[in-house]
């Protein structure tokens, strides 16, 4: 099955670019919510202009690899579209890396320029002992580094006109997890983002009724943040309020203050919405949608949620290797516990695993996609892109699931071994790895283990020397990784890792180990 492609895409290919040309006069582009300080379309265009032709007058080349590791702040998306206005490449970084997790981004993008916030300084230092960088900068001002803000406000800057850029050029590498050990390098061209964009508003199934209010609070460095909170309403002329992280309070008075009419939430803020009695104290009757994806959504908890609020979520799914986008459930026609429909310009089937054979409604398979949203690749790892994109040009999602009569979708299970905390996916292979790296480990594997509140939680599983004390290879791993990929569910000692002939952890036997352990509990 498949939706219309729209023959636009491919002859405006950077329309985002020039969206503020229509707009000079126009309304608010971003609020800093915490602060108050705003800019409107026509300053925003302005910026983006002056930080594109700050760099290429300061040697930057079309090609070269600009890094942004930084919480969600005023200037992200100058810098970001700043940086493709000169022909440039942005990769996001997550704010919660360590040195270790930054060395390799830096290292596969070849990333030359980075800008920062003050909080992240310390380890901004480090990787440029590590690695060459050219320039760096900062939001606000810091010895050692090229204030933005004193680009982004400076009207003395000789304007250049943008680089030339084509729709199949690399535009952005955001990183994705993967069961094979660090995250991968996700290749989007200007074509992925724009087409992302069209799709995340698509009057089938979205809607924007005028004045729209988006609040953000999804980190920009992810998929979803970037083209929900960030790239869309740009493209569409929508006000967005900025915040660096969730607050409970301070994410409810903005609603009430700027009287917010859409904010794309992860699991478990509609956990918060559907069960906080904090919610009740607020008017946030403005907001009359929300959508969720990054994570699966119980149906039970969006009824809860929806009922509470008396506003719709619009549950979907994507993926980095899909520009974010893929499913999503239209506006009027909601079906709880689904993902929806598939979304414009994309195509999708459900195929057998075993044998590869398209299946019809009702019958679970792998599901594939196709279509102007997939990415180009993995950087700098061919054999990871034959194995995601066949020859036929279907991504091969890792994800189980079936569509029903209706085209309804529904995610199932995951072939892929990605532990989902918090809607953050955490690479089982990776913690492994790091485990097997401790002088008394000597087997080792990590399952998600099932948590209300964030989704799953990690939980190494090891066999260990005579001596071993849990609470060593416990600190040992969580000092050394992001938050999100601590082994919050514990250590468990084991006499032996469960494997299959050649070798590869049978990750389903101790899941199943863990549901009879959980079970027995109660």
């Amino acid at each position: 099955m498949s939706t219309m492609y729209l023959s636009v895409i491919s002859k405006h290919s950077l329309g985002y670019l020039e969206v503020g040309m229509f707009l000079v006069c126009g309304p608010i582009n971003t609020v800093d919510g915490i602060t108050g300080r705003y800019i409107t379309f026509g300053q925003f265009r302005d910026q983006i202009r002056r930080f594109g032709s700050y760099l290429m007058q300061n040697g930057f080349r079309k090609g070269d690899c600009l890094a942004i590791y930084s919480t969600n702040v005023l200037e992200y998306a100058a810098v970001y579209i700043g940086t493709l206005y000169a022909g440039g490449v942005v990769t996001t970084s997550n704010p919660l890396y360590t040195v270790r997790e930054l060395k390799h981004q830096f290292d596969i993008t070849e990333a030359k320029y980075v800008v920062t916030n003050p909080e992240f300084v310390d380890n901004v230092e480090e990787i440029c002992k590590l690695v060459p960088i050219k320039e760096r900068f900062i939001i606000g001002e810091l010895d050692g580094f090229t204030s933005i803000r004193n680009i982004l406000e400076d009207d003395r800057l000789t304007i250049r006109l943008p680089a030339r850029t084509m729709a199949e050029d690399v535009a952005a590498v955001p990183f994705s997890s993967g069961t094979t050990g660090l995250a991968k390098g996700v290749c989007l061209t200007h074509r992925n983002i724009v087409t992302a964009c069209q799709a995340a508003v698509s009057p089938e199934q979205f809607l924007l009724k005028d004045p729209e209010i988006f609040l953000c609070v999804l980190p920009l460095y992810h998929i979803f943040g970037m083209i929900v909170c960030m790239l869309a309403p740009i493209y569409f002329g929508v006000t967005v309020i900025m915040l660096p992280r969730f607050d409970p309070q301070v994410f409810l008075k903005c609603v009430e203050k700027y009287k917010v009419t859409y904010a794309p939430l992860v699991p478990p803020l509609v956990a918060f919405f559907a069960k906080h009695p904090m919610v009740d104290k607020y008017d946030i009757s403005s907001m009359w949608r929300s959508s969720c994806g990054a994570a699966p959504l119980s149906k039970e908890l969006q009824q809860a949620a929806e009922k509470r609020l008396k506003i719709k979520i619009l549950q979907g799914y994507g993926m980095t290797e899909t520009t974010g986008s893929g499913h999503l459930n239209p506006y009027n026609s909601i079906r709880h516990g689904s993902v929806g429909h598939l979304i414009p310009f994309m195509k999708c089937k459900v195929i057998d695993v075993l044998t590869g054979e398209t299946l019809g409604p009702y019958k679970e398979g792998e599901i594939l996609l196709k279509g102007a949203m997939i990415m180009k690749g993995y950087l700098k790892n061919e054999k990871a892109t034959q194995n995601t994109i066949d020859k036929d040009g279907w991504l091969h999602t890792g994800d189980i699931g079936y569509y029903d009569s209706d085209e309804f979708f529904y995610v199932v299970d995951r072939v892929k071994e990605l532990i989902k905390y918090k809607a953050f996916q955490v690479a089982p292979a990776e913690l492994e790895a790091l485990l097997m790296t401790h002088d008394n480990v000597m087997d080792a594997a990590v399952i998600g283990v099932p948590d209300e509140d964030c989704g799953e939680l990690p939980k190494g599983i090891v066999v260990v020397k005579p001596g071993a004390s849990a609470k060593d290879i416990l600190e040992f791993v969580n000092k050394k990784v992001s938050p999100q990929k601590k082994l919050r569910g514990g250590i468990e000692f084991v006499k032996e890792i469960p494997k299959s002939a050649s070798g590869k952890i049978l990750r389903r036997v101790l899941k199943e180990r863990e549901a009879k352990r959980i079970k027995s509990k109660y």
